[in-house]
């Protein structure tokens, strides 16, 4: 009979030489341009689900062994989950942040002008989810963050930021506004979520979150990764933040992480709260040049920015491995302006009122094709800043 050694020596075999022709997939090799070498380590239950999807599919092994494999491998992984516990309350590790996960109610809105105007039951409603994440042990209430996941929806980046809030003392409320619209991703069509609705989820989840016991409303802020950033420079309007907060509640900090700046109202009326831009040198989605000009333009407007283009960084910065994406929609070439009543102001002074009339300009301008990536420095630089800054402008522990 085969000893576990044996077992153990093939299998580290197969591990060292990778994945068959095809990958994980079946068809596709894994995706790597998104992965960050410094995310959190996978727990034991992946490496037991790879090493499964070896017995499986690489079959070396009968099926006798197979069985085998499957058993003992369960039993040496509970043991060691039970021994990282038994540890752990031996030596009194450091609480873990409390989790509970949050209902909000939004609506789905097709055109701009639906921000500005006119009766929110005519639209669809939607209920969306989000991850509270609360630091440990914190008396009295606490400042927090929604964080605005890209067109990939939630994934280890977005909830390393999190955790990284949590261990200053401010709250995150990781904001999926996917799900409750049964989409999954909208890196090749950003049509199936509109703006003016993410916009909409950016209010519902700062009054979601203002209505906590936990949570100090005076001191919630935004964080926004890609199109999470593109809704919150459009809900950074002290006319959409009236109606739609109504007088008194307002967000208290804006951190665009690779937003696009070329969306905003005109004349600009930004809310009284400080502002962070993140922007990489390379980056051909969310460019550089377009949210230098929406800096200029929040300075004359008396609410001026704080603006950083990371040099040699492309779109996602924070994922270090980098590739382009050659099907990936791109709006870079799609600029626009807001008027008040959320009518669309073009580059050739024409303007666009309605949803038909938004697919339209999509149709003309959109283009295929995002270079992703950046570098460990660039990663662990940018997040230093919006550390820097988010703590500044919330106060934790305060």
């Amino acid at each position: 009979m085969t000893s576990s050694l044996s077992y153990i020596a093939r299998i580290r075999a197969w591990m060292t030489t990778g994945l068959p022709e095809g990958g994980a997939g079946g068809g596709q090799s894994p995706r790597t341009d998104l992965q960050d070498p410094k995310g959190p380590p996978a727990p034991p239950v992946l490496l037991q689900s790879r090493v499964l999807f070896a017995v499986a599919n690489a079959d070396p092994f009968s099926q006798k062994e197979k069985t085998t494999m499957t058993t003992r491998l369960s039993r040496w992984l509970g043991w060691f989950r039970f021994s990282l516990l038994f540890v752990g309350l031996v030596i009194g590790i450091a609480p873990a942040a409390a989790q509970r996960m949050l209902t909000i109610e939004s609506h789905d809105l097709p055109a701009y002008t639906d921000l500005y105007a006119g009766p929110l039951d005519t639209h669809k409603k939607v209920t969306l989810r989000g991850e509270l994440h609360l630091p440990p042990s914190v008396a009295g209430k606490v400042p927090a963050v929604v964080i605005l996941h890209a067109s990939l929806g939630i994934t280890a980046s977005e909830r390393g930021f999190a955790e990284a809030m949590v261990k200053v003392g401010i709250a995150a409320l990781l904001l999926d506004w996917f799900g409750g619209r049964g989409v999954i991703n909208t890196q090749q069509d950003q049509s199936q979520v509109s703006f003016p609705s993410s916009a909409a989820d950016i209010f519902a989840a700062v009054k979601a979150l203002a209505a906590l016991p936990e949570i100090d409303a005076a001191r919630i802020g935004i964080l926004g990764f890609s199109r999470g950033g593109t809704s919150q420079v459009m809900a950074n309007s002290e006319t959409l933040a009236a109606r739609w907060l109504g007088p008194t509640q307002r967000i208290a900090a804006f951190a665009l992480y690779y937003g696009g700046c070329n969306r905003y109202q005109t004349p600009l009326r930004p809310v009284a709260a400080p502002i962070l831009i993140l922007s990489g040198e390379k980056d051909d989605l969310t460019t550089a040049e377009a949210c230098e000009i929406y800096a200029r333009d929040l300075a004359a407007a008396g609410r001026p920015a704080e603006i950083h283009v990371l040099a040699g960084a492309a779109h996602a910065f924070d994922r270090v491995i980098g590739t382009r994406l050659g099907t990936d929609a791109n709006s870079a070439n799609c600029p626009f302006r807001m008027q008040e009543d959320g009518v669309l102001e073009l580059p050739d002074g024409s303007k666009i009122n309605d949803a038909q009339g938004l697919q339209a300009y999509a149709r003309r301008c959109v283009t295929r094709g995002v270079t992703l990536g950046g570098s460990a420095k660039v990663r662990d630089e940018a997040r230093a800043i919006l550390l820097r800054f988010m703590t500044a402008a919330l106060k934790p522990g305060t």
